[in-house]
């Protein structure tokens, strides 16, 4: 499923312009779909480039935040944060997103597995349903 870039509702406009900036560089920009979608807003995104997939967030107080996905672990959740606050995103943070991990976490003896591709990733998701954005 699809929804076009301007019936999406931001959070603000940082975040709709840099979504639009993702789009415009040929990343996949997903949000999840929802009855509440006229009134609730969108503050996070699931990207996918190259069979990659990240995940951004704008934060509550400063910038964005941007993180890794893999498969669910106990030791390690869905991802690793890559970047926090950033107050000026460029596409090279959500490139950065489609690190195997973050340096930080190289050493942390946590073997994860990745998701082979965004439909692989849609697939298992139980919970939310996804829309793809387009301009």
């Amino acid at each position: 499923m699809v929804i076009n870039f301007k019936e999406v509702i931001f959070v603000d406009d940082d975040l709709k312009d840099y979504t639009k900036e993702l789009l415009n560089a040929d990343i996949r920009v997903f949000i999840y779909d929802n009855e509440k979608r006229n009134t609730e807003k969108t503050n996070w995104l699931i990207i996918s480039k190259n069979n990659n997939i990240g995940y951004i967030q704008k934060e509550r107080f400063i910038g964005f935040g941007f993180s890794t996905k893999h498969k669910p672990n106990r030791q390690s959740g869905t991802g690793y944060q890559v970047e926090t606050e950033i107050i000026n995103p460029k596409i090279e943070n959500a490139l950065n997103t489609f690190c195997y991990k973050p340096n930080w976490a190289l050493n942390d003896n946590v073997e994860i597995q990745k998701y082979k591709d965004i439909n692989e990733y849609l697939k298992q998701e139980h919970v939310l349903r996804y829309k793809e954005i387009v301009l």
